[in-house]
């Protein structure tokens, strides 16, 4: 290979690079080949410092040591911004003689990386005297510039992987924040609901709260969820699903947001039932996203989900009578925080993220959704397809059954996941329910609707005096929050369990994290994961269910 060759083959393999241990290791051994050196060091500027991190010659040179910039020559390259050859090193004053006798160097050229405020330089040294030629301390400047580019392009990943990092943790602690105050809104909501049983009115204004405290939950999990797909951190949990169940289930769900604005709501499924290996949660919220969205952008006529299996795919498809997309406009819709309604009056409501959020979480399981249109005014339908299973065909009925046996719905999403929750206790079940939660109105607040629904409860504000008092009073279920001020919500579980009066006692975390930390409070022994701000009629259900028999 031609020596221009070689420089072009090195240049595009630091263009590759993405860490500085990948270029230092392409710098140092393509300078040594291009200049014929018996040593190559890679020094970087840090403060007032050279730092040599890298090498590659016939013996030791000065690798991760630091020298000040004006005591070292690979500095006086820096602070020059210009090469520096020099023939005798013993003969010229401006090197450090001494630094260099324990090494063969007699001669060197060194040239800087970055030509303006240099951040680094590239050594060459020969065991024997030499005299750098023109083309030599070119092929170093060339292999020099190419590594700043690509030192420039690193720095940038990371300082994007920084920023993306400190985003991830915002939204995660934005998200605990605004659940807080939600969970208390929703409790005293259904309270004030109880209590008002004969006033129509009151029950109105109680049914907006509910309505709305339940929508702020969902853009926050909007939020939280395009993060999470775009960095990959989005765990599935994986099972045999039955499609059929779960379109009819998730229009059965909406039917009443159908009914509110007056339009008429279609299902179209196949004769067999349809199977699909997925998590059935994330299936559910991607389906429920499509048809709220076609719900949202339609101001009369209809709206119809039909489902078909052909070959090794299933497809959705929901369509709508709705205001139509550009066609220009038929990709851009599923980028973040595209809306299709731009007009002042933003009628639609939302913030751009349920398309984003479908979209992603259909790809994680090896599937897709497009869109299509006629234009404005003409509609639109959106298309959703999955790989179908092995043997994924059989009798519809069976397939109902089947779904409904696949794992609740976690809190993290839109969906109720209530399906599994077993209502057969008598009205008169109590229970003796202890709260374990420092956010005062969400302990009060689920006290107060708890024991309307004929339960006794106690309230802990931290860990500690938590797990003291349920061992003093013997609760059939806890309800504790994660994050407390001493003992976090992991290590009261492990105090209860430790405990013979404990160690079997039922344990509910409702909690502001979300599907960060499912698979953690599983692990710890939880018995459910509700995401504030919890259905208090669920948490009530729930109770019921893990009374002793």
């Amino acid at each position: 290979m031609s020596l221009d060759l070689s420089l072009v083959h090195a240049a595009q393999r630091l263009s590759y690079a993405r860490t500085m241990s990948e270029i230092v290791d392409v710098l140092s051994h393509a300078a040594r080949a291009a200049s014929g050196a018996d040593g190559i060091s890679v020094v970087l500027r840090d403060g007032d410092l050279c730092h040599y991190i890298e090498e590659d010659a016939i013996s030791p040179l000065w690798k991760g040591r630091r020298f000040p910039m004006g005591d070292c020559v690979s500095g006086m390259c820096m602070i020059d911004s210009s090469p520096i050859c020099i023939e005798d090193i013993y003969a010229d004053s401006r090197v450090p003689h001494d630094a260099y006798r324990p090494t063969f160097v007699k001669s060197l050229a060194l040239v800087p990386i970055r030509a303006a405020d240099p951040i680094g330089a590239v050594g060459a040294y020969w065991a024997k005297g030499h005299v750098a030629s023109a083309d030599e301390v070119l092929a170093l400047q060339t292999l020099a510039d190419s590594a700043a580019l690509a030192i420039e392009n690193v720095q940038l990943i990371s300082r994007l992987s920084e920023e993306s990092t400190r985003k991830d943790r915002f939204l995660s602690m934005l998200a605990h924040e605004l659940r807080s105050p939600l969970g208390p809104i929703r409790n005293a909501g259904q309270t004030i609901s109880r209590l008002s049983a004969d006033r129509p009115d009151i029950q109105q204004a109680t049914a907006v709260i509910e309505r709305q405290a339940a929508q702020m939950g969902r853009l926050v999990n909007g939020l939280l969820d395009a993060s999470r797909i775009a960095n990959g951190q989005v765990e599935l949990a994986p099972v045999r699903v039955e499609l059929n169940a779960l379109v009819a289930g998730v229009l059965d769900d909406r039917r009443y947001l159908a009914d509110a604005a007056g339009l008429a709501l279609g299902l179209e499924l196949p004769q067999r039932s349809t199977w699909v290996v997925a998590d059935p949660s994330r299936i559910e919220q991607a389906v429920v996203n499509l048809l709220e969205n076609a719900i949202k952008y339609t101001r009369q006529g209809r709206v119809t989900a039909q489902l078909h299996a052909d070959g090794d795919r299933a497809t959705l498809r929901i369509s709508d009578t709705g205001c139509g997309i550009a066609t220009d406009h038929l990709e851009s819709i599923f980028e973040p925080f595209s809306q299709v309604d731009t007009s002042l009056s933003r009628t639609a409501g939302g913030i751009g993220l349920g398309l984003t959020v479908a979209r992603g979480l259909i790809a994680l399981h090896g599937g897709g959704i497009s869109a299509s249109s006629s234009g404005i005014g003409q509609g639109s339908s959106f298309t959703l397809w999955l790989p179908l299973a092995a043997d994924a065909h059989g009798t519809h009925d069976g397939a109902r059954a089947a779904a409904h046996a696949t794992p609740p719905v976690d809190g993290d999403s839109d969906a109720k996941g209530g399906d599994d929750i077993d209502d057969t206790q008598p009205a008169t079940g109590q229970a003796r329910v202890l709260i374990i939660e420092d956010n005062h109105d969400a302990a009060t607040s689920m006290q107060m609707f708890l024991g309307l629904c004929g339960h006794a409860t106690e309230i802990a504000g931290d860990g500690r005096s938590g797990v003291a008092l349920a061992q003093r009073w013997r609760p059939d279920v806890v309800i504790c929050d994660i994050g407390l001020p001493d003992w976090d919500g992991y290590e009261v579980i492990a105090r209860l369990r430790e405990d013979a009066r404990t160690a079997h006692c039922p344990v509910f975390a409702v909690t502001g994290y979300g599907d960060d930390v499912r698979e953690r409070v599983a692990a710890a022994g939880f018995v459910a994961h509700l995401v504030k701000p919890a259905d208090p009629n669920e948490l009530d259900a729930l109770i019921r269910q893990h009374l002793p028999r």
